[in-house]
């Protein structure tokens, strides 16, 4: 059966699950219905959306387009699910349905993004990997000569995965950043192989965390976590930025508070 049996039944598994998609606003809510032999319906309600989020990998983002999905109690909870809203669109596309679903969210560019000399804390991780893979690779043929031909294959196999890693990390650092829009925001990152692309309003912001190492501290460069209201809360990483522009976003997200708190009261 194998590693082929298995992507083959995760393959199968998903068209069963979601064949015969479809999304439509029914009054003030939007009706998701899904599935071949067990059809589900969910009932969701805008308002109770935490956030969306646009998924790529790098070919998709090559391409132009992404899926959507949305960050919602109850809904793509199951680790069998994916919380879908709308499958694999162009940005165009994305913007439009989302303005017929009544998001009043759109996707931006990015306006506040990483110093270029951040470039280094993009790729640095696959870099050390692969320096340290190779090293000890070199090691083992020099060591033990007679496997020699099978150490330099699988040094190969190690470079792949790891110049990939590198390539994607460097398009994580030219997409990277954040832009904010009325009330909401618009934040763009990658974790690991996959890009996200945030949509949320500002007062959905429940943490944000400064992080600075030795080196970060002395050229005035930080990075922020961010984490959403979400049932399974996920940080969502801005590397490289400058100190002022950090500060800055901390300040945006404050104005917003405090405009809710005014409102509130």
């Amino acid at each position: 059966f194998g590693r082929n049996g298995i992507g083959f039944f995760s393959f199968v598994s998903n068209l069963l699950r979601y064949g015969g998609f479809s999304i439509k606003k029914d009054g003030t809510s939007l009706c998701v219905t899904t599935g071949i032999l067990t059809k589900r319906i969910y009932h969701i309600d805008p308002e109770k959306i935490n956030y969306i989020d646009i998924r790529q990998n790098f070919l998709m983002k090559l391409a132009g387009v992404g899926s959507v999905n949305i960050n919602c109690s109850g809904y793509g909870a199951s680790k069998f699910e994916h919380p879908l809203l709308l499958p694999m669109l162009t940005r165009p596309q994305i913007n439009s349905l989302l303005d017929h679903l009544g998001m009043k969210k759109q996707i931006h560019d990015r306006e506040i993004k990483p110093e270029n000399w951040a470039y280094w804390s993009y790729i640095s991780i696959p870099f050390y990997l692969l320096t340290l893979m190779l090293t000890a690779d070199f090691i083992m043929a020099k060591v033990f000569p007679e496997t020699a031909d099978i150490t330099m294959f699988i040094a190969l196999m190690e470079v792949i995965p790891m110049v990939w890693f590198m390539i994607v990390k460097t398009g994580a650092f030219f997409t990277t950043g954040i832009t904010f829009r009325d009330d909401y925001c618009c934040v763009r990152h990658s974790r690991f192989l996959v890009f996200h692309t945030i949509l949320a309003d500002c007062g959905r912001l429940v943490k944000i965390q400064v992080f600075q190492d030795v080196i970060d501290e002395k050229i005035n460069r930080a990075r922020l976590d961010m984490y959403f209201t979400s049932e399974k809360p996920k940080a969502n990483k801005i590397k490289g930025l400058n100190i002022k522009d950090a500060r800055f976003i901390i300040g945006r997200f404050e104005k917003v508070a405090e405009k809710v708190e005014i409102l509130k009261n």
